[in-house]
C-alpha cells in the first residue's frame, strides 16, 4: 500500500519506486531490497522525510530500517530529505568521492551548472552575507555524507554495480542489477524530457537526457547516456518520469543515446546546449537538385534574400570569387527592426563542405554545411554554434528553440526556391 502523497510501485523483483510529488515536482526515489535488509536510493525534495519513511514502513514494516542511504547525486530534488532521514534512521548518506564537493551546499564556480551560473550566483551576490550563510549551512550535508569506493562495490546491495555517470554533476552515479539487467539512472537519463515544454505539457514519455538548465558538463553527460545504453537494461527506473521496462526496453536507450550523441542525423533537426552558454543546432534537408548547384547557390550569401524572407539584404564586401575569407554584410529583420550581420567564410571545400562564422550585435554563429549526393538530389546538413551575449546569455534556451524553427524554415524555402524556379541557378558568380 502506498504511503499518502506518494505512489509506489514495484518495477522489478524487489525494486521499489515511490513517486514522489507531481509535476515538475516530482521526483522518485526508490527502495531496493537485498536479501534481508534493504537500501534507500535517493531522497527527493526536502520536507519529504516523512513521506519516504511512511512508504518504506508500509512495505518492510513498522520501524523499518535501510542498510544505507544511497544518492544518485546531490541536487534538491534528490538530496533534499537526506539529512531529515539521515538523521531519523542514525545513518550517513554515501555518495560517489567526485560529489563531495557539492556537498558544502555553498556555490562552487568550477562545479557550477547553467541555472548556478545565470540566477543562483546573481542573487547570492545581492542577498547579505549572513542570510547566504545561513541558507548554506541549511542545505549542507557536510558531516552527514561519506564517500565509498565505486569499485569495492555498492554499500548494502552487494548484487548490484555502481556505474560512474559524471555529467550532470561531478559524481553522478547510476546502480546496475547485473542479473535481471535492472538501471537505476538518477538524472543521467530521465523518462520524462525536462528540456521540452511541448513533451511536459502533453506528457509525452521516453527517454530523455538531464535537464540542460541544471547539467554541469553536457559533453560528458553524452558519453554518459551511451555508458548506461552499452548495459542493454531491461528496465530502466529513473530519477524523474515512469519507469520502463520489457524487451524493448535496451533498444530503446540506444536509439536515444545515437539521438543525443548525434543530433546533427535526424532530418527534422535537433538542439543541444553545451555548458558554456552556446546553444548547438543541427538538421538536414533534401534538396532535388544537383550537389554543385545547391552548394553554389547557397555560398553566395547575396542569394539568401530569394530564399529567407527576413534576410533584407546581402552583400559581398570583399574581392574575387566566394572562397575562404570571403566576407558578406546583410540586414536581418528582426522584430520589426532591421539588425546588421557580418558573416565569413571559414572554409570552402567545393562542393562538399562550407564553413562560416557570423557576427550580431547579440550573438555569435559558427558552423559549417555539408552537402552529399543522394538519390533524391542534394542532402544538405547544417550545424551551427550559437553564443549569445550579455543578458541574452540568459535566453539560451529560448534561443535555441527559436533558432531551430527558423533554421528550419530558411532551408525549406532554399529547397521551395530551388525545386520551382526556371530556368536551373547558374554557376557560382564572380
Amino acid at each position: 500500500m502506498a504511503a499518502a502523497g506518494a505512489r509506489t510501485e514495484e518495477v522489478a523483483e524487489g525494486v521499489y519506486c515511490v513517486r514522489t510529488g507531481r509535476g515538475l515536482t516530482e521526483a522518485n526515489v526508490y527502495l531496493v531490497r537485498s536479501g534481508p535488509s534493504w537500501v534507500l536510493i535517493d531522497a527527493a525534495w526536502p520536507h519529504r522525510g516523512q513521506l519516504i519513511k511512511s512508504a518504506a514502513e508500509s512495505l518492510f514494516g513498522a520501524g523499518a530500517r535501510p542498510a544505507a542511504i544511497l544518492l544518485t547525486h546531490i541536487h534538491p530534488d534528490h538530496s533534499g530529505s537526506a539529512l531529515e532521514l539521515a538523521w531519523m534512521w542514525d545513518l550517513p548518506v554515501h555518495v560517489h568521492p567526485g560529489e563531495l564537493p557539492l556537498a558544502s551546499g555553498r556555490y562552487l564556480p568550477e562545479y557550477g551548472n547553467p541555472l548556478d551560473r545565470w540566477l543562483v550566483a546573481p542573487l547570492l551576490r545581492l542577498m547579505p552575507r549572513r542570510r547566504v550563510e545561513a541558507m548554506q549551512s541549511r542545505g549542507s550535508l557536510e558531516g552527514t555524507v561519506r564517500a565509498f569506493d565505486p569499485d569495492a562495490g555498492v554499500p548494502g546491495l552487494p548484487d548490484w554495480q555502481c556505474v560512474p555517470t559524471p555529467g550532470h554533476t561531478p559524481g553522478h552515479i547510476a546502480f546496475f542489477r547485473s542479473s535481471d539487467r535492472v538501471l537505476i539512472t538518477g538524472d543521467a537519463v530521465l523518462t520524462m524530457n525536462l528540456n521540452s515544454v511541448r513533451d511536459l505539457l502533453t506528457g509525452k514519455h521516453g527517454a530523455a537526457g538531464p535537464p540542460y538548465i541544471s547539467t554541469w558538463n553536457w559533453p560528458e553527460a553524452k558519453e554518459s547516456v551511451a555508458a548506461l545504453a552499452s548495459l542493454n537494461p531491461q528496465v530502466l527506473a529513473c530519477g524523474h518520469g515512469p519507469p520502463l521496462a520489457g524487451p524493448g526496453t535496451a533498444d530503446h536507450l540506444r536509439s536515444f543515446s545515437e539521438r543525443f550523441s548525434h543530433p546533427h542525423a535526424h532530418k527534422e533537426g535537433a538542439i543541444s546546449l553545451t555548458g558554456q552558454g552556446m546553444a548547438s543546432i543541427t538538421g538536414e534537408i533534401i534538396i532535388g537538385c544537383p550537389v554543385e548547384e545547391v552548394f553554389d547557390f547557397v555560398a553566395d550569401e547575396r542569394n539568401e534574400p530569394k530564399y529567407n524572407p527576413r534576410m533584407v539584404c546581402s552583400e559581398k564586401v570583399t574581392d574575387g570569387p566566394v572562397g575562404d575569407g570571403t566576407r558578406f554584410a546583410a540586414s536581418i529583420q528582426s522584430m520589426g527592426r532591421p539588425l546588421d550581420m557580418t558573416t565569413a567564410v571559414t572554409s570552402y571545400e567545393r562542393p562538399t563542405r562550407f564553413g562560416i562564422e557570423s557576427w550580431m550585435s547579440w550573438a555569435e554563429f559558427r558552423g559549417e554545411l555539408t552537402f552529399e549526393p543522394d538519390p533524391a538530389g542534394t542532402r544538405m546538413r547544417w550545424s551551427w554554434q550559437v553564443r549569445p551575449k550579455g543578458a541574452f546569455r540568459l535566453l539560451t534556451p529560448v534561443i535555441a528553440w527559436i533558432g531551430k524553427r527558423q533554421e528550419q524554415a530558411i532551408w525549406t524555402g532554399l529547397k521551395r526556391y530551388l525545386e520551382t524556379r526556371q530556368p536551373p541557378a547558374p554557376v557560382l558568380a564572380r
